[in-house]
């Protein structure tokens, strides 16, 4: 199972970006997989999307949050408390 890949600097207010229509998700990180909200769909020069992930864990969890390449595999909806098996 691969893991979110990490993306390039912060948005920028000349990148197209788009809100999410469910924000809540899983992404798999170190093999683990976290809860997330996607913030805001940065769509790229080169045709891809991206996604502004932010961390929806306690205070004190390892810091994770940030823009990551769109990777079906690593970033999925969550739709409950139960992680991707």
């Amino acid at each position: 199972m691969t893991d979110a890949q990490p993306a390039g600097p912060p948005v920028s207010w000349r990148e197209r970006r788009v809100p999410p229509r469910r924000a809540e998700c899983w992404v798999r990180i170190g093999g683990t997989w976290r809860p997330g909200l996607i913030a805001e769909w940065i769509g790229t020069a080169a045709g891809t999307w991206e996604c502004l992930i932010t961390a929806d864990e306690p205070v004190g969890s390892p810091p994770w949050q940030g823009r990551y390449v769109y990777d079906p595999r690593a970033i999925v909806p969550r739709h409950g408390d139960d992680p991707p098996g």
